[in-house]
């Protein structure tokens, strides 16, 4: 995904573009869908800032069952990118996520592919579990205690007893 800033006017854009999992080497999760990326690029004479929106859908193994649940990508960020002709302020070298860049000021293209990239994975959540109410899995419609075999104790630890008879008192 390259957007050429140089024949730009200065002012508001608008850009969406499609890309697979492929293209972005994610190639170890299922896309059901190819991932729409919409930009609302505003410019100014030094400086580009990109509003992006991600969408998409793709298959995840649930951590608590380990069956595939479909996953909602709906994900928001924003990158800024300033132009500059101090080649001390540049570092090309910057390999870390980063929301505000800094490139020299002959650049004619600014490729997102790497941002898309980290942007996609970020938006994976830590715990992979469908959503859950009343203690079932709204994707399995599984008791979430019965796939994970909580067990529960009626009986009260004897530190916990006299804290408890103080509380009712």
């Amino acid at each position: 995904m390259i957007i050429n800033i140089s024949n730009l006017k200065e002012g508001q854009h608008s850009f969406v573009f499609t890309v697979t999992g492929k293209e972005l080497e994610l190639t170890e999760f299922v896309f059901l869908n190819d991932i729409k990326v919409t930009i609302d690029l505003y410019k100014t004479h030094n400086q580009v800032v990109l509003k992006i929106h991600l969408d998409s859908v793709v298959k995840l193994p649930c951590d608590r069952c380990l069956e595939d649940f479909e996953f909602i990508i709906d994900s928001d960020f924003e990158l800024i990118y300033k132009s500059s002709y101090d080649k001390n302020e540049i570092d090309e070298e910057d390999d870390e996520l980063n929301d505000f860049k800094v490139i020299p000021a002959d650049v004619h293209n600014i490729s997102l592919n790497k941002e898309i990239r980290d942007y996609v994975l970020l938006s994976f959540p830590l715990k992979r579990t469908p959503e859950v109410e009343d203690d079932i899995c709204l994707f399995c419609r599984k008791n979430i205690n019965d796939i994970l075999k909580v067990k529960k104790s009626e009986e009260i630890n004897p530190v916990w007893e006299k804290l408890l008879k103080n509380k009712k008192n």
